[in-house]
């Protein structure tokens, strides 16, 4: 025999090399063969979030326990303990988000003037052209700080057509607030 047939599907095109395929690797992350616990993305945004009431509706379990221990996470009768324990709760979720990962191979893209995955990563809308990292650039600080101009040109365009969708929408939005002549008579 050969492989099993579900391996076939999680090998990269072969195409894909280096940053490009560390990339692919991660998407297979937001359709993988089990996520856990993790139901979908507005429950890794809840665990996040530390949104007690959302995350009840994704786990029954969750609301089980919160309803034998009613008020146990606001009760300073069990000090931290029962924070920490949720706290602990919404970071297992959590490890299931591939967003930091993603994020991370943007820069490494920005880094290496890697234009084409970076292009890639914009289109699907995996990262936002205005993504920071922790000292707080975007990807258009590193790309411009860094002089990788392939990016910068990528990044510049990409937030240039966001400012004139956001523009359009304003003034669509303006002209559906003035009334006309006919209206105010």
């Amino acid at each position: 025999g050969g492989k099993p047939a579900g391996k076939a599907a999680l090998q990269p095109p072969p195409q894909e090399i280096g940053l490009a395929r560390s990339v692919w690797e991660v998407r297979q992350d937001f359709a993988p063969p089990h996520a856990g616990p993790v139901q979908d993305k507005s429950h890794l945004q809840a665990a996040a979030a530390r949104e007690v009431d959302q995350l009840q509706r994704f786990d029954p379990r969750l609301q089980d326990a919160l309803k034998e221990d009613e008020g146990v996470l606001e009760d300073a009768a069990f000090g931290q303990d029962a924070q920490d324990a949720f706290k602990v709760y919404c970071s297992a979720l959590a490890a299931f988000d591939p967003g930091p990962r993603l994020r991370k191979f943007a820069f490494q893209a920005v880094i290496s003037d890697d234009d084409q995955t970076l292009k890639q990563m914009l289109d699907s809308g995996e990262v936002a052209w205005d993504t920071t990292n922790a000292g707080g650039q975007t990807l258009l600080d590193v790309a411009h700080e860094r002089q990788k101009d392939k990016c910068r040109e990528v990044l510049m365009l990409k937030s240039k057509k966001q400012e004139a969708s956001a523009a359009a929408a304003k003034a669509k939005a303006k002209a559906q607030a003035v009334p006309t002549r006919s209206s105010v008579a």
